[in-house]
């Protein structure tokens, strides 16, 4: 469990939500393929209101998507929509080490 200054109220954040997080992910990967789509387009889910830590979320979103892309019958295109420079700056982190 880790605990951030961004999350929140102080909430922790433990294995429980990133594999929710993650499983978010996935799930909409679920949908497209199940509707043949060829392209999504993500925005840092719970980096608004819900406070995840971006890093942290930028990570997760990034391992889950590459995983997707790599399965059978996946997309062809995913972006990664940054809503602020700070944003950009986390996804590019998260795809330079991810």
């Amino acid at each position: 469990m880790s605990y951030s200054d961004s999350f929140p109220r102080g909430i922790l954040i433990d294995q429980g939500e990133a594999d929710k997080l993650a499983s978010c992910y996935r799930r909409c990967i679920e949908e497209a393929k199940a509707l043949e789509l060829a392209t999504l387009a993500f925005p840092a889910i719970s980096c608004g209101v819900y406070g995840y830590p971006h890093d942290q979320a930028c990570a997760i979103a990034v391992a889950s998507l590459r995983k997707a892309l790599l399965e059978p019958r996946s997309l062809r295109q995913i972006f990664l929509v940054a809503f602020s420079p700070e944003m950009l700056a986390h996804w590019q982190r998260a795809l330079a080490h991810g």
